[in-house]
């Protein structure tokens, strides 16, 4: 069976009245349209609270075996958001290992690296991408200091 008069958002499709549904209701019930302008503020659902940190890192795609160099955007316990260019992003799921450069040092120590997991990824222009990742483990003061 065709449905015609279908109400999508603020106009009715199918030659239908407005306000009024042409299949679904055998009398035409009214039917109320929907409000669009209104915005849900979702509660923030983050565990940790973020900080803005500039800072270089490397990351380690375990599914490629690839390095990517980057920079964090925010940082917190449980995770952060780094910027890098790459041809290929990583898929949300993807294992990654996170390096951050948290002191001048050249050589950062190999207990620095902290296993994590993509949670999104965004493209911007060209080959450039922000990634969401989580750890695997709590990033401690400690783990900073290092």
């Amino acid at each position: 069976m065709e449905r015609s008069g279908a109400v999508l958002g603020p106009r009715t499709v199918g030659g239908g009245r407005r306000g009024r549904c042409t299949h679904g209701s055998a009398r035409g019930a009214p039917v109320q349209e929907a409000d669009m302008s209104t915005t849900i503020q979702a509660p923030d659902r983050r565990r940790h609270p973020r900080e803005l940190v500039d800072r270089p890192c490397k990351m380690f795609h375990r599914p490629s075996l690839r390095f990517w160099a980057g920079r964090t955007t925010d940082v917190s316990e449980g995770g952060a958001l780094v910027t890098f260019e790459s041809p290929r992003p990583p898929a949300p799921g993807d294992a990654i290992d996170v390096v951050i450069a948290w002191t001048d040092r050249p050589v950062l120590p190999g207990d620095s690296l902290v296993r994590s997991e993509v949670v999104r990824v965004k493209e911007s222009e060209g080959d450039r991408r922000t990634v969401a990742v989580r750890f695997e483990r709590p990033l401690t003061a400690r783990a900073r200091a290092a």
